[in-house]
């Protein structure tokens, strides 16, 4: 076969896969997604970062004829900035689109824009990438499951896989290097400015997969921004905004009818910003079984009376622990730094 038609060939499956494993969803902003500022919350944009996501990564694994249907989970979301505020009234839309996939899971980049109506202007809000991983799902337990490889070019596969590596070994990194400097003797008690939310999942959050209802990824997302938001705003004391959000790990799923419990806590504040780890866990309330489903970094910023960013106050770090994820996160901050000046 010439070498001509096997580029054609090869050419034909990219497009063919790059139109299959592709989302676009637009959504008007109403009042109910107003967070105290009056802008659209944080955790209504994450809900929907993850909604266009799933859609892409279900559309790559289930094409027309599918017989045996392939499900997915929400594995991580990758370090992602709030660029600009999106307002009540605009209308969101977010491009969703299939980058990279191992044997066993799938990279998708959301790209976020928002449209005035008033003005007929866009202007980019967010970028986020999502891991799937892609599983079969019984009554009891959930087995990882092989997905359909997208063909890429090789400059293109190459710097996938290279993503690919980062992400696991990020979720392999359990704690920060910690740094040895001052640690603050007064300032807000971190034990003061705990956020925690219960709730049970319910139908409404889920997605079917296979025999079981699993809690969608981006219901997981909204809670944990709202824990946290309560936790920045009980040590500011002010509106506060997402800034930006570190590495999310979902290590399992929720299911439907479980209590899902989301712990939010201060680990270092700069003058400007503060961070909050968040923590959820999964409860079985018929068997009282509990399993940590997912951890969280998320960073705040305080707003003054007038919307602009203003000073955070110090927290003080008492216990052992408290301490140590105080250094931790002065690290994570000081890295963050370094990572920009560049």
């Amino acid at each position: 076969r010439p070498s001509w038609l096997k580029c054609l060939s090869v050419c034909r499956r990219i497009l063919k896969d790059s139109a299959m494993a592709q989302s676009t969803v637009q959504r008007l902003m109403l009042a109910d997604d107003a967070n105290p500022a009056g802008n659209v919350h944080g955790g209504t944009i994450l809900k929907e970062i993850e909604n266009a996501g799933y859609i892409a990564a279900m559309r790559h694994c289930n094409p027309a004829g599918t017989t045996e249907p392939t499900h997915l989970v929400l594995a991580q979301v990758e370090l992602m900035d709030f660029r600009a505020p999106m307002h009540i009234g605009e209308v969101a839309k977010l491009d969703a689109h299939v980058t990279f996939t191992s044997e066993r899971s799938i990279e998708v980049l959301v790209d976020v824009s928002s449209e005035d109506l008033l003005r007929g202007a866009w202007r980019s809000t967010n970028q986020a990438r999502l891991w799937y991983v892609a599983v079969t799902a019984s009554e009891a337990s959930y087995a990882s499951a092989k997905v359909p490889q997208l063909v890429l070019p090789e400059a293109e596969a190459a710097a996938g896989r290279q993503r690919y590596e980062a992400q696991r070994t990020r979720r392999s990194v359990e704690q920060a290097a910690a740094l040895d400097g001052p640690v603050p003797t007064e300032g807000v008690p971190v034990s003061s400015c705990r956020g925690v939310l219960t709730q049970v999942v319910l139908p409404s959050d889920c997605v079917i997969s296979g025999s079981v209802q699993v809690c969608r990824g981006g219901v997981v997302l909204k809670a944990i921004d709202n824990a946290a938001g309560v936790a920045a705003v009980r040590l500011c004391r002010s509106n506060v905004v997402t800034a930006s959000i570190g590495d999310v790990h979902l290590l399992e799923p929720c299911k439907n009818g479980e209590v899902v419990e989301v712990v939010a806590v201060p680990t270092f504040s700069s003058k400007r910003s503060v961070e909050i780890r968040v923590d959820v866990t999964a409860e079985n309330v018929i068997t009282a079984h509990k399993r940590q489903v997912c951890s969280a970094l998320l960073m705040f910023v305080s707003l003054d009376s007038a919307g602009r960013v203003g000073d955070v106050p110090a927290i003080f770090p008492e216990s052992d622990e408290e301490i140590a994820l105080y250094r931790q996160g002065q690290a994570r901050y000081q890295a963050r730094r370094g990572a920009r000046a560049k």
